[in-house]
């Protein structure tokens, strides 16, 4: 008799057990979804899409904010960045406005739209893979939503890696228009010289012509290759997918890089020196898109739990695409430590 009643008294819990966890979004979302999947998800209040990689719930997360803005870099991640995927759980996200995510040109764009979308990806992710702490990378204009978040934000991130950093985007743009006139003039290259001259610029103020203007002056790196050092990497991803291929690419960039522009240029990283979170920095020694040696410079007075700074021999701004294998290495060491 005891032995039935105990029999049945386990049988009793396992049904509730089992009936409790159903009852659960998030216990019931971890047993049924799997790790690989992608979806549209409102976030601050627009629907966003968001691919994760990953082949297991328990291994890290890494959130990654792509550059721009409205630059999408899922399909880089998902062509360069697959060896990632078994470790550490990699979650793309095009940002609002391109992409695959909804457009919204009611609401006017500012930094802090864009740092509580993140955010609020943030407590999703922290949710659905029941932890208290995510990884997030953050890449050019995604760098500056990125140290953002952990200032903001310091005990929901366990460590942050930049690429192609932003610190301060007019002394960035007047050391790269420096080193670019240098290498046209020993190169004899009057016509990029000429090029470079002509658009206006102060370090106060940076381009007269705003975006626009520093979008011209950005193509004129690439033809010395110290934008990206690979210059085909990204059209190869992009050509490989079709969801992606099709894409209008072009016009989100330049009407929220128009909005965004003051702002951006307005942003000065060079006093915060202070984090509660590890920070990792990876600059290629090419890159001067966002010029390599001011983020070495910042880099050396931060202080932080932890800090590291690897640069990258072979790339430019872009290390992660440029560099996949020893980008992976890295992260790999920091995420699984």
């Amino acid at each position: 008799m005891k032995r039935t009643y105990r029999f049945l008294f386990f049988i009793g819990m396992l049904i509730v057990a089992i009936v409790s966890s159903s009852c659960d979004p998030s216990k019931r979302e971890s047993a049924l979804v799997p790790a690989d999947t992608s979806m549209m998800l409102s976030l601050n209040g627009l629907d966003q899409y968001v691919e994760i990689h990953g082949r297991s719930n328990k291994n890290p997360v890494l959130l990654f904010i792509h550059g721009g803005p409205s630059w999408p870099a899922t399909p880089m991640i998902r062509s360069r960045n697959q060896s990632l995927f078994g470790d550490i759980t990699v979650v793309c996200w095009d940002q609002r406005n391109c992409g695959k995510s909804r457009t919204d040109t009611t609401v006017a764009l500012n930094l802090s739209l864009y740092i509580d979308d993140a955010h609020d990806l943030t407590q999703y992710l922290k949710t659905r893979f029941h932890t208290d702490k995510i990884f997030i990378a953050g890449h050019s204009w995604g760098s500056v939503i990125g140290l953002n978040l952990i200032r903001l934000f310091p005990d929901d991130y366990s460590g942050y890696i930049g690429m192609g950093q932003v610190i301060d985007l007019k002394k960035g743009d007047s050391i790269a228009r420096d080193n670019l006139q240098r290498l046209a003039k020993e190169a004899g290259d009057s016509a990029t010289l000429r090029s470079s001259r002509e658009i206006p610029f102060t370090v106060s103020d940076g381009y007269s012509g705003g975006w626009d203007d520093m979008i011209r002056h950005r193509i004129l790196l690439v033809k010395y290759r110290i934008n990206d050092h690979d210059t085909i990497y990204e059209n190869i991803a992009i050509g490989q997918y079709d969801d992606y291929k099709l894409l209008d690419w072009v016009t989100p960039v330049f009407r929220d890089g128009r909005v965004l522009y003051p702002e951006l240029i307005a942003n000065d990283f060079t006093p915060v020196t202070e984090f509660n979170v590890p920070v990792y920095l990876m600059a290629g020694r090419y890159d001067y898109n966002t010029a390599n040696p001011l983020v070495d410079a910042w880099f050396k007075t931060i202080s932080a739990p932890k800090k590291e700074f690897f640069w990258y021999e072979n790339s430019g701004h872009s290390p992660q695409w440029e560099e996949p294998e020893l980008f992976a290495e890295r992260v790999r060491k920091i995420c699984l430590k």
